[in-house]
């Protein structure tokens, strides 16, 4: 009996390695189920991370894209504006320059005309009348007892 109760104990024994392995095995393969769900835990919250992380850049991104194409928006409009400006400015000066150069040539064709009308004849006429006027006030004075007629 002694030599099958060795076996048994032996067999036994075997078991019970068996089952401590088995169970070794499960509780290994239990922890190294809890750290790979702890690390892919700790990897989705490092891409959550990385992705929240992407978002704030893309969403500063956009803000300064905004920004830079309202102050383009802004500085074309000012610009478009200065051009109006310019460009009213440009034709009140152009006009201002017409109605001078049309009140020179108006001045220009005025004393044309003038010395035209001032010709030879003309002024011998306007000094006959002169000298006529000027004989007639001293006439008076210069022969008092002498009459003159028309005939």
């Amino acid at each position: 009996m002694s030599s099958r109760m060795s076996s048994t104990q032996i067999g036994d024994g075997e078991k019970d390695k068996e089952s401590a392995i088995k169970l070794a095995e499960a509780n290994t393969k239990n922890e190294l189920q809890a750290d790979a769900a702890k690390k892919d835990a700790e990897i989705a919250k490092l891409l959550a991370k990385i992705e929240s992380g992407e978002i704030e850049k893309k969403l500063a991104l956009s803000e300064a894209v905004n920004k830079l194409e309202k102050e383009r928006d802004e500085l074309a409009s000012e610009l478009k504006s200065k051009e109006t400006e310019k460009q009213l400015l440009e034709s009140s000066l152009k006009d201002k320059h017409q109605i001078e150069l049309k009140s020179k040539d108006e001045a220009i064709a005025f004393y044309k005309d003038m010395k035209a009308k001032l010709s030879t004849k003309m002024v011998g006429e306007t000094l006959e009348q002169h000298c006529e006027i000027e004989f007639n006030k001293l006439r008076g004075n210069c022969v008092p007892e002498c009459l003159f007629r028309e005939r």
